[in-house]
């Protein structure tokens, strides 16, 4: 059962936000290392450092529930 309450999380450049209980909060950890390998290979493909992003990249995981 998800809430309406958000849960943030901050990981290197990225910041999730998730809702607590959903499908993303149970499997936070998995989900920021996925997206950290991915940040780190677009960095490496663009030739630019992660130190040189002016600020973090917002990502919102949102768990769709099928209707009742």
């Amino acid at each position: 059962m998800t809430t309406d309450v958000w849960a943030t999380r901050d990981a290197d450049s990225l910041t999730f936000h998730y809702h607590e209980g959903s499908f993303a909060d149970e499997n936070v950890e998995a989900i920021i290392e996925r997206y950290k390998k991915a940040l780190d290979d677009v960095c490496l493909f663009l030739d630019v450092q992660k130190t040189s992003l002016s600020s973090s990249i917002t990502v919102y995981l949102c768990e769709v529930l099928p209707p009742d």
